[in-house]
């Protein structure tokens, strides 16, 4: 019998804001981590800087081919797989702060 896939799972945080959350963004942790601007990160794939601004706020998702290059880039084969985690955990907010 082929092994399952996992299915990625929200996040058990419950997030007091939209700020908390939105800093959660696995994304933005990257990028925060590696000194790295929005303005910097859109001109590497070649997107909008309010492109990047959409993602990290959970306005936009990144399309496929981009979220592999993102995964290249940070070097974080599980960035997808973050990324679901984190747009999930949305639920814990309420969609008021979207």
């Amino acid at each position: 019998m082929a092994a399952r896939a996992a299915t990625p799972r929200a996040s058990s945080k419950a997030y007091q804001s939209r700020d908390e959350w939105v800093e959660a963004n696995p994304l933005r942790v990257w990028r925060s981590s590696q000194n790295v601007s929005q303005p910097q990160l859109a001109r590497e794939l070649g997107v909008l800087e309010d492109t990047v601004r959409k993602w990290e706020h959970g306005r936009r998702h990144p399309s496929p081919p981009l979220m592999t290059r993102l995964a290249a880039l940070t070097g974080r084969a599980d960035l997808p797989t973050a990324w679901l985690a984190w747009r999930d955990s949305e639920k814990t907010l309420g969609r008021q702060w979207l």
